[in-house]
C-alpha cells in the first residue's frame, strides 16, 4: 500500500513538473512570438518606407519631366507667337487702322 501511495505521489509530482514545464514553455514561446511579430512589423515598416521613398522619387522625377516639357512647349509657343507678330504686325496695324477709320 505504501508503495502504491509513493507511486501516486511520485506521479503527481511528475505531473506537476510537466505542467510547470509546459506553462514555462508556453510563456517562453509567447515571448518569442511577440519578439518575432515586432521584428516582422519593423521589417515591413522599413520595406514600406523604402518603397514609398522610391515611388516618391519616381513621381518627383516624372513631375519634373512634365514641367520641363510644358516649359519647353510654352517657350516654343511664345517664339511662334513672336514670329507671327513680326510677320503680321504691319498687316494687323493696317487692318485695325482701316476698321477704325472707316466711316
Amino acid at each position: 500500500m505504501r508503495k502504491i501511495l509513493d507511486t501516486i505521489i511520485q506521479t503527481d509530482h511528475e505531473a506537476q513538473q510537466l505542467a510547470k514545464d509546459a506553462e514555462e514553455k508556453q510563456k517562453s514561446m509567447g515571448q518569442e512570438i511577440d519578439t518575432q511579430k515586432q521584428a516582422m512589423r519593423q521589417m515591413y515598416a522599413e520595406r514600406a518606407k523604402a518603397r514609398l521613398e522610391k515611388i516618391r522619387a519616381e513621381e518627383e522625377a516624372e513631375a519634373q519631366r512634365l514641367t520641363d516639357r510644358f516649359k519647353e512647349k510654352a517657350r516654343d509657343n511664345l517664339a511662334r507667337l513672336e514670329d507671327l507678330c513680326k510677320v503680321n504686325e504691319n498687316k494687323w496695324v493696317d487692318e485695325i487702322t482701316a476698321r477704325i477709320t472707316k466711316p
